[in-house]
């Protein structure tokens, strides 16, 4: 019987992963972390449906919620003073023409794989030789395996035993986010942002996008929210001590809501009623009011490799970038599906030539979406990424 191949990393990277090892007839094992599935995550994604079709299929595509985005209604004057914003028209087809939300996706890739991630296995140390792996767990199971594919975030414990070198450095700015459900927003709020239009707001040295996404309950009207997203640059030592008042460790992506001070929550709500127009300054006010305004803090991280031997990492773990890219879900896609195309028939000894050639491509791939993510940065928000930092 042909050894699994482990995934390590039950998130979008590595359902994706298990989706295309399925189909190319490999017996797989995904181990994840978290104690359980994931809780509802809101966060808005662009759409690729030709990635999407191919690693769900036509039908698991079709049964996806989303949403069209038809125009951009770009505001780029300053200060705002109530001039039309500029119009660009969108084609549905195209990729970013469609939107959808986290645990939407999370919840097509399940349905795509006829399997179960293993939750609460941690990963604790690997070996690899030319016949294959083993997988020694904190629980203190070893696991043998074909060949161990990390696709366990920014923190990997995979990546390394691929590359020991690999740091992340901070990008220089924070992404503030929010979600709202539609139904919570006033009539004005409504009229203005919820429908099929990504508005886009510029004011150097920030830049904010809104857009609709489905809710937890679907695509249908009363089920949608609203999703935001404000990039800032902030100095290191501000966002180190912010993550230290909120209790989150150096390295940390993720400050939530509810451990964002309240002294931090109140400055981002009145530097937004000085900085937005007022419909934008009272969206952030709303969220910061209900208690969903949390923080991304951006790194960036393209190893000198994704793969020795029999083991590679994929996914943020391979390639972490700044969302601006929109690289998280889709290049996770791309990863799996760049496999797949290399990938020989279960049992095949040749796996450890597929993996390189998926790592020299996405390399590739990678590093020119950071150098456009660090262009973007450097242009709009004046941020320079902080390249001493070796969290």
């Amino acid at each position: 019987m042909t050894a699994p191949v482990i995934v390590a990393g039950g998130s979008l990277a590595g359902l994706a992963l298990a989706g295309a090892l399925h189909r190319r007839g490999w017996p797989v094992r995904v181990i994840e972390r978290a104690a359980g599935p994931p809780r509802d995550r809101g966060a808005g994604l662009g759409l690729d449906l030709a990635l999407l079709e191919a690693a769900l299929g036509a039908d698991g595509l079709a049964a996806m919620p989303r949403l069209p985005i038809d125009e951009r209604h770009e505001y780029a004057a300053a200060p705002f003073d109530g001039a039309p914003p500029r119009h660009v028209r969108h084609d549905r087809s195209a990729a970013q023409g469609q939107v959808s939300a986290w645990q939407h996706l999370h919840a097509a890739l399940a349905a795509a794989w006829p399997g179960t991630p293993e939750y609460g296995a941690t990963l604790a140390d690997a070996r690899a030789d030319a016949s294959g792996v083993q997988v020694m767990l904190e629980d203190g199971r070893v696991l043998q395996g074909a060949a161990l594919l990390g696709a366990d975030g920014h923190a990997s414990r995979v990546l390394p035993q691929v590359d020991a070198q690999a740091r992340s450095v901070y990008a220089g700015y924070l992404l503030w986010r929010g979600f709202v459900d539609e139904t919570a927003l006033d009539a004005g709020l409504r009229k203005r942002f919820v429908g099929p239009v990504m508005h886009l707001f510029a004011r150097e040295p920030f830049h904010c996008v809104v857009y609709t996404v489905p809710g937890p309950g679907g695509a249908a009207e009363g089920q949608r929210r609203l999703n935001w997203g404000w990039y800032a640059a902030v100095p290191d030592a501000d966002r180190r001590r912010l993550l230290a008042a909120s209790g989150e460790h150096d390295d940390a992506l993720v400050i939530g809501a509810a451990a964002l001070p309240a002294a931090d929550r109140a400055a981002w709500v009145e530097l937004a009623a000085r900085v937005w127009p007022p419909e934008w300054a009272e969206l952030v006010a709303a969220t910061a009011a209900a208690g969903a305004l949390f923080g991304n803090v951006v790194r960036e991280r393209v190893p000198a490799t994704a793969t020795r031997g029999r083991m590679a990492v994929f996914g943020d773990a391979a390639h972490l970038l700044s969302p601006i890219t929109g690289a998280g879900a889709r290049l996770a896609l791309r990863d799996a599906l760049v496999l797949e195309a290399g990938l020989p028939a279960a049992g095949s000894d040749a796996i450890e030539a597929a993996l390189a050639r998926y790592a020299n491509e996405q390399h590739a791939t990678a590093a020119a979406m950071q150098r456009s993510a660090r262009g973007w940065a450097r242009r709009l928000l004046r941020a320079e990424p902080v390249e001493a930092d070796t969290a």
